[in-house]
C-alpha cells in the first residue's frame, strides 16, 4: 500500500512539473524609450522583430522573455495589421505606435489554443500604426500609456540600418 501511494505521488509530481522555460531565439536585443506627456522617460530592453519571419513568429511558444521586457515589432510600412495569439502561451499586452512614435492604442491579449489560427481573436487599435510592443499581461497598463506618449528606438545603428535603410 505504501509503495502504491509513493508511486501515485511520483506520478502526480511528474504530471504537475512545470515545463522548461522557452526564451526567444534568433532576435536582436535592443532598447526603446517611452516618454510620457510630462517628459518622464522609461527605458525598456526589447527583442526586435523586423523581418517577415520574425514578425510572423513573434512570441509563439515563449514562456520567459529572458533579459528583455517585451518585443518590438517593426513593420515596413504604416497599416492597421491585426495581431492574434495563435500558439502563444503567455498572456500579453500590446501597445501600438504610429510612424512618428506616437502612442495610438493598447489591448490585453489572451492565448489561443485553437488548432487553427482562424479561431483566434484578432487585436488592432483601429487606426494605422508602424510599431507594436508586446509585454507580459498588464504591461501596457503598468506603463500607464496615454495620448501624447511617444516611443523611440534607442539603438541608432539598428534604426538606421533596418528602418531607414542606410548605414
Amino acid at each position: 500500500m505504501i509503495g502504491a501511494l509513493a508511486a501515485a505521488t511520483a506520478l502526480v509530481a511528474l504530471a504537475t512539473t512545470v515545463p522548461p522555460s522557452v526564451t526567444p531565439t534568433g532576435f536582436d536585443l535592443g532598447r526603446i524609450a517611452v516618454t510620457d506627456a510630462a517628459g518622464a522617460v522609461r527605458t525598456l530592453p526589447v527583442w526586435i522583430a523586423d523581418t517577415d519571419a520574425e514578425l510572423q513568429r513573434g512570441l509563439m511558444d515563449v514562456t520567459d522573455l529572458g533579459p528583455a521586457d517585451g518585443m518590438l515589432f517593426v513593420f515596413d510600412a504604416t497599416a492597421d495589421w491585426r495581431f492574434y495569439m495563435w500558439q502563444t502561451v503567455m498572456p500579453l499586452s500590446v501597445a501600438w505606435f504610429a510612424e512618428d512614435g506616437t502612442f495610438v492604442g493598447a489591448e490585453e491579449m489572451v492565448p489561443c489554443t485553437s488548432d487553427d489560427e482562424s479561431g483566434c481573436a484578432r487585436y488592432s487599435p483601429g487606426t494605422p500604426y508602424r510599431f507594436a510592443v508586446e509585454l507580459p499581461a498588464g504591461g501596457a497598463a503598468r506603463l500607464a500609456l496615454t495620448e501624447g506618449d511617444r516611443m523611440t528606438v534607442l539603438d541608432p545603428s539598428w534604426w538606421q540600418r533596418t528602418v531607414l535603410g542606410t548605414d
